[in-house]
């Protein structure tokens, strides 16, 4: 059953990052020809309606490559494409950059991997290539103390190393906020009693000082 209703992929677009947009526009590319029903039409129509939308800059490259002519087909067509805006990288190269992507003090363990499922696109790793994401995260994760948790599970997956580092990471955030929100309160305890001509006891060591940890004997310790 064809669609005629559904928008036309984007052309490819000839700046930035080529290699990436050429991948977008093949991976759109395929969907649209599915999900109209070109898929089932003939050679000739979807040669044509691929070359009208890949857009003017592009089709003017599939033109000039050598035997141009002999691109009679869409596969014949994405292949000569595919050799033109993505050339055969230097996987060794690839491969050192992946294995030197550190996770940033900032970094989320979401965005984290997200950047390492970015590298380890062009690194060639295969069947390998969720285990080597995990190994990463596990070197490389920001939090020293969620790293034995890590260790201590048999067949630890990247899912499963994602779901241990995601609910560490929620738990800190939440500790954050309570720190938070426990010093405003007591802060402002504070200025009442200085408004009253005195400080509050302290609440860690039940003692009159200056509102600052650093200040408490009695902070960090049980």
């Amino acid at each position: 059953m064809a669609y005629a209703h559904l928008p036309m992929p984007f052309a490819m677009d000839m700046k930035g990052d080529v290699a990436g947009n050429w991948k977008f526009f093949k991976d759109q590319w395929r969907n649209y020809e599915i999900a109209s029903g070109l898929a089932q039409k003939d050679a000739d129509v979807r040669l044509a309606t691929q070359n009208l939308v890949m857009g003017k800059d592009c089709y003017n490259v599939l033109r000039h490559l050598p035997d141009s002519a002999n691109h009679t087909t869409v596969a014949e067509t994405l292949f000569a494409l595919e050799r033109y805006f993505v050339p055969k990288r230097n996987v060794t190269y690839e491969r050192f950059v992946f294995n030197n992507c550190h996770q940033g003090p900032r970094q989320t363990v979401d965005e984290y991997v997200a950047k390492l499922r970015s590298w380890s696109s062009t690194c060639e790793f295969g069947a390998l290539t969720e285990d080597l994401i995990r190994d990463r995260l596990l070197l490389e994760t920001t939090f020293d103390q969620v790293r034995p948790k890590l260790l201590s599970e048999a067949d630890l997956t990247l899912q499963k190393a994602l779901e241990i580092c995601r609910s560490f990471e929620q738990t800190q955030r939440q500790l954050h906020d309570i720190n938070n929100s426990t010093e405003k309160t007591y802060a402002v305890s504070r200025s009442a009693s200085q408004r009253k001509g005195g400080l509050p006891n302290c609440k860690y060591c039940n003692r009159k000082h200056e509102f600052s940890t650093g200040k408490c004997p009695a902070y960090g310790k049980r």
